[in-house]
This record gives C-alpha cells, sequence and structure tokens, in this order.
C-alpha cells in the first residue's frame, strides 16, 4: 500500500446520521473564496492524483495550526476520511449545517461531502484520509453491519467515558504508529486498525438504534453500486427504471433494496441527492437559481423551485438569503 504525506460549547441533541437542516448560512458564505466550495487533495494542498490504496494519518494540532485553526468549508473527490476530536471545542460544518461541538466527538466524512471546522487552540486529534477502492477493501473484510456505517456522514458526540470505553484514542495512536513506522505487517496492521474503527461508528450506531443497514450483503454491494450511479448522473436525473437497468435488476428488486438499507425509495435518494447539490450552490455560488435549475436537469427554473420548497419549505431564494422578506426564487 501507497501512502504520501503532507507537510506538516455545547452538544448536539441529535447524534448519529447527519441530516442537512436550514440555519444560519452566514458562517458558511463569510469562508468562502470568490470560486466557491474549494475541492483539496489534503486540506490547504490542490487537487491530484494519488497512489492506489493510498492513506494519510497526521494529528489535527499538527495540519491545522498552520491555517489559524480554521478548515474553510472544502470537499475532497475520491477521499474519505474519519476524525476524531480528542480535546477541543469549536463548530463543525456538514454541508450546510454548523454545530457547535465540544470534544470528544468522532466524525465520518464520506468522499465528495463539503465539510469544514473551526478549532479552539487547544484542540488535539487525529485526521484519517483514504482513497475509495482502499474503503472497498477494509469494508470487503468487516461484516455487512459494520458496511452501512459508510453510506452517509456521521457525527457522534461523545462523553468522555464513552470515548475511553470505546478506546478510540488508543485505537489511532496504534495506526498513527503503523503509518509512520511500519515494518513487517504493516498494510495488515492498518485495516485492522482501520476496520475496528469502522466497527466503532457502527456500534454507535447500534446503540442509538439508527442503524437501517438490513438486508444480506449482497444489498449492500448492490446498495453501493446505486449510490456511485446517482452520484455520477444525478443532474441528468436518470429514471429508477434506467438505473435499475444499469445494475441488471428489476426497479422492484433496486427498491426493495434501497428501502431495506436505507429505508427510502430510489427516486427519494436521488432527490436527497439533487437537495443537497441545490443547497451547495446555492449557498456556495452566487449563481441565479435559473442557472441552478438547468444544471440539476431540471426543464423549467419553476419546477425546480417547487422541487426545492416541497422539501425545504422555502423558496431558493429564502434559503440564499436568510431573514430578507420576498417570495421569489
Amino acid at each position: 500500500m501507497n501512502q504520501r504525506r503532507a507537510p506538516t460549547p455545547k452538544r448536539n441533541a441529535s447524534p448519529g446520521a447527519l441530516r442537512p437542516a436550514v440555519g444560519d448560512t452566514g458562517a458558511a458564505h463569510a469562508d468562502l473564496p470568490p470560486s466557491g466550495i474549494q475541492r483539496y487533495f489534503l486540506y490547504g494542498h490542490q487537487e491530484r492524483a494519488f497512489e492506489h490504496r493510498f492513506m494519510h494519518c497526521e494529528r489535527i494540532e499538527e495540519q491545522l495550526s498552520q491555517h489559524d485553526w480554521d478548515a474553510k468549508p472544502h470537499v475532497h473527490d475520491g477521499l474519505h476520511q474519519i476524525l476524531y476530536f480528542e480535546q477541543g471545542h469549536g463548530q463543525l460544518l456538514v454541508e450546510d449545517d454548523w454545530q457547535d461541538f465540544t470534544a470528544p466527538v468522532l466524525l465520518f466524512v464520506p468522499q465528495g461531502t463539503v465539510h469544514g471546522f473551526h478549532f479552539s487552540r487547544d484542540t488535539t486529534g487525529f485526521v484519517l484520509t483514504l482513497a475509495h477502492d482502499f474503503m472497498d477493501d477494509v469494508l470487503a473484510g468487516v461484516d455487512r453491519e459494520v458496511q452501512g456505517v459508510v453510506v452517509q456522514p456521521r457525527v457522534h458526540f461523545l462523553a468522555p467515558a464513552q470515548s475511553q470505553q470505546l478506546g478510540l484514542g488508543a485505537i489511532l495512536r496504534l495506526i498513527e504508529t503503523d503509518y509512520q513506522h511500519g515494518g513487517v505487517g504493516r498494510t495488515t496492521a492498518l485495516v485492522s486498525g482501520l476496520s475496528l474503527m469502522l466497527v466503532r461508528l457502527a456500534q454507535l450506531l447500534s446503540h442509538q438504534s439508527e442503524v437501517r443497514a438490513s438486508g444480506s450483503a449482497p444489498y449492500q454491494a448492490y446498495f453501493r453500486q446505486f449510490q456511485e450511479l446517482v452520484e455520477a448522473g444525478f443532474r441528468s436525473q436518470p429514471s429508477v427504471s434506467a438505473m435499475a437497468e444499469q445494475l441488471n435488476l428489476t426497479e422492484g428488486r433496486l427498491t426493495a433494496i434501497c428501502r431495506a438499507v436505507a429505508s427510502a425509495s430510489p427516486q427519494q435518494i436521488l432527490h436527497a441527492r439533487l437537495l443537497v447539490e441545490a443547497k451547495r450552490l446555492l449557498l456556495y455560488t452566487a449563481r441565479p437559481s435559473s442557472s441552478i435549475a438547468y444544471t440539476l436537469g431540471f426543464k423549467d427554473p419553476g419546477y425546480f423551485s417547487r422541487f426545492f420548497k416541497r422539501a425545504t419549505g422555502q423558496t431558493p431564494k429564502a434559503f440564499r438569503h436568510p431573514g430578507r422578506s420576498g417570495t421569489a426564487a
């Protein structure tokens, strides 16, 4: 396995699977460059190709101190992240939702998810970054109920005793040691450590009665393939039957798989992805809503406005400029 190392308080009441919520968007706007969402390899490093089965491990205090303890809204294409805040406090962003946090906190951020942070200067912790293909290798060796944790962002606000009982700091220090020093069995050790971190995420979800990843192991594989189809083609709004055909499934079978794994229909999952992208473009760019509508495959801006209002209770204009009067898109 190849690795490349880069240079070197209040608790939320709803932990677990994070669902975007409309709130105060001023902070997100203030953090953005004129071009909108920044895409990074590792934070602060321009996008570039990375090796097959890439993995990176670093300390938050070593990386973010170089950026005045702020990570502005950004995404990593093709890279998943597991983050653990051991001490400190601040704010964290996933998609359009800023939340206050006090450590300890455990997060899973899937590839392509907008995220950002404001850290206090006493924050410590770890960031694990791994390529999509390496994550697939790790997932192949864990139980099906563990595989379900990677289908969406996860944020867990923990009690100190709970964090200690799960051994999160100890696991991450072992991963860090094997990453930095290697030796015999290095890849096996890293895969084992990453697998155990996914197990801990699954245990937290199970404890909160939020695991929806039911069904057989083939369901998980088909669902991941369906997610990849949605991610690649949601802007063209493909039909459910067309996506089912690409997966060599009937429409009914695909619907059953999606309901078993995500408690939602294929159409609902596609619309949820469209909504996430619509929120991103409204919050993080200055493009008019009519342009956003056409980009997302809507033939009529009015239909986009109705779609957005049905989903959020707000017009695109009201979402972009909360508190302003007027209802036009």
